[in-house]
């Protein structure tokens, strides 16, 4: 909870998407690009729960599994949280992906013998 009144029957409590950073803040930290949490009152920024494979947000301060979205063709995401964001890594040159929420480089396709191409993220 925040404090922004007299006595503690007046702090709130942080909404779903945010969380205390310690004791007598003055407002609520928003979870990080690539998160969501869906309670109210949490206290530290692990309660902000990581987008699952395959999807992302660049968002913060999401309330809802719904804000992580499917990554598009051509590209993949691990779920792994890499600098406080989780994103769509492209796939690499002579491999495409066509479908949605590719979950990890393997579900980038090598081109076929007699094909080529020479930029990331094909789909």
């Amino acid at each position: 909870a925040y404090q922004g009144a007299f006595d503690e029957s007046n702090c709130t409590l942080c909404s779903a998407g945010s969380y205390e950073t310690g004791m007598g803040m003055v407002r609520c930290a928003s979870c990080p690009q690539g998160t969501f949490q869906t309670g109210e009152g949490m206290f530290v920024s692990d309660q902000c729960t990581a987008c699952g494979t395959g999807t992302y947000q660049t968002g913060t301060g999401m309330n809802n599994v719904s804000a992580c979205t499917l990554c598009p063709g051509g590209t993949y995401s691990t779920g792994i949280l890499e600098m406080n964001i989780i994103s769509c890594t492209l796939c690499k040159e002579g491999k495409y992906q066509s479908g949605s929420g590719a979950e990890d480089e393997s579900d980038c396709i090598l081109c076929h013998a007699g094909t080529y191409q020479s930029r990331k993220g094909m789909i």
